[in-house]
C-alpha cells in the first residue's frame, strides 16, 4: 500500500510538470485518494459492524435505550475487552461459509449466467432461482451459529454469564501445608451424654373392692316405722279388694 502511494504520488508530481497538469491531478486522485477512501471504508464498515453486534445485545439482554446501547458498545470496542479479537476468530467460519456457498452457487449460478447472456432468459431465471433457494440452508446455519458466538462472546464480556472455572488434568496431589505457617488447632471433643431408655408405661390398676356396710342395730323407732308401714300396706290391700267386689257386683 505505501509503495503503491508513493508510485502514484510521484506519477501524479510528473504529470503535473507537463502540459496535461489536469490529467495528472486526475490520476494522482485515483491512484492516492482512491485507495486511502478504500481503506477507510473497509476500516469504517469493519468498526460498525462489531458496534452493531454489541448494541443489539445492549438492547435486547440488559434492555437499554437505542443511544445508550451505541454509547455502551462504542466504550466497550476501544476498552480492549477482545471485541476486535473476537472479530478476527469469526473470520475463520466466515471463509468456510463462502467456500461452501461457491460449492452450491459455482453449479447453478454460472450456467444461470451463461444462459442470460446467451438470450435464454427463461432457463437462466429458473436457474438462479433455484441457486438461491440452495444457498438459503447454508445461509441460515452460518446466520444462526454467528448470532449464538456473539451472545455468549458478549454475556460473557458483561459478567451476565460467569466463565467456567478449568479443571486441571491428570492425579490431583495433596498440597503440603508451607513450613512457615503453624499448624492448626484441632477442634475440641465434644462428649455428648447418652440418651437414657424410655420409661416404660405403668400398667394400671384394678380399683380396690368397697368396704361392706356396717348393720345398724334395729331400735324402737324401726319397729314402729315398720309397724306403721305393714298397716298402711294391709288397709291399701283391703280397700283394692272391696272396689274389686263391688265392681263385680
Amino acid at each position: 500500500m505505501v509503495a503503491m502511494l508513493l508510485a502514484s504520488g510521484f506519477s501524479a508530481f510528473s504529470l503535473t510538470q507537463g502540459e496535461n497538469a489536469a490529467g495528472g491531478a486526475l490520476v494522482g486522485f485515483m491512484c492516492c485518494g482512491f485507495p486511502l477512501f478504500l481503506a477507510l471504508m473497509v476500516a469504517g464498515a469493519l468498526i460498525i459492524s462489531i458496534l452493531v453486534q454489541l448494541a443489539v445485545r445492549y438492547g435486547v439482554l440488559a434492555d437499554f435505550t437505542f443511544g445508550r446501547a451505541i454509547v455502551q458498545a462504542w466504550n466497550d470496542l476501544w476498552a480492549k475487552k477482545g471485541a476486535f479479537v473476537f472479530w478476527l476468530v469469526m473470520l475463520l467460519p466466515g471463509m468456510a461459509y463462502g467456500l461452501v456457498a461457491l460449492l452450491f452457487l459455482v453449479p447453478f449460478g454460472v450456467p444461470a449466467v451463461l444462459l442470460i447472456i446467451d438470450g435464454n432468459y427463461s432457463v437462466g431465471a429458473l436457474l438462479g432461482v433455484f441457486a438461491f433457494l440452495m444457498l438459503l440452508v447454508p445461509g441460515a446455519i452460518y446466520g444462526t451459529f454467528v448470532s449464538a458466538s456473539w451472545t455468549v462472546f458478549f454475556r460473557r464480556m458483561t459478567g451476565m454469564e460467569a466463565v467456567p472455572a478449568r479443571v486441571p488434568s491428570g492425579p490431583q496431589y495433596p498440597v503440603a501445608p508451607s513450613p512457615g505457617a503453624p499448624p492448626a488447632a484441632p477442634a475440641p471433643y465434644v462428649t455428648y451424654a447418652p440418651t437414657p431408655p424410655p420409661t416404660p408405661p405403668i400398667p394400671e390398676q384394678p380399683p380396690a373392692p368397697q368396704a361392706p356396710r356396717a348393720l345398724r342395730p334395729v331400735g324402737a323407732a324401726d319397729r314402729r316405722r315398720g309397724r306403721r308401714s305393714r298397716c298402711m300396706t294391709m288397709a291399701s290391700s283391703s280397700s283394692a279388694q272391696r272396689r274389686s267386689a263391688t265392681w263385680v257386683t
